[in-house]
């Protein structure tokens, strides 16, 4: 299920401050709880909530195809900006 989502492009490319190291992460996952971490390459936010809303579409069809489904009530989203 983690890599249909990276494969797909639900990812976060990330750049480490001191060594500028790239890191690539899609999810963070254990049990019932699961991290979905995304970025834009153009830093446009109107575009990273609509890749947001893409990816809790993907998760939830992939967890309902195990016989998983999403809670809602356990659900909360952050979006981070910054320069």
């Amino acid at each position: 299920m983690i890599e249909i989502m990276k494969e797909n492009g639900f990812n976060a490319n990330l750049v480490t401050p001191m060594s500028k190291t790239s890191i690539l992460l899609a999810l963070i996952v254990f049990v019932d709880d699961t991290e979905i971490f995304l970025t834009d390459a153009n830093n446009d936010i109107e575009s990273l909530i609509k890749k947001a809303q893409d990816a809790l579409n993907a998760w939830k069809h992939e967890l309902n195809s195990t016989g998983g489904t999403i809670q809602s009530k356990q659900c909360a989203w952050v979006l981070l900006s910054y320069n």
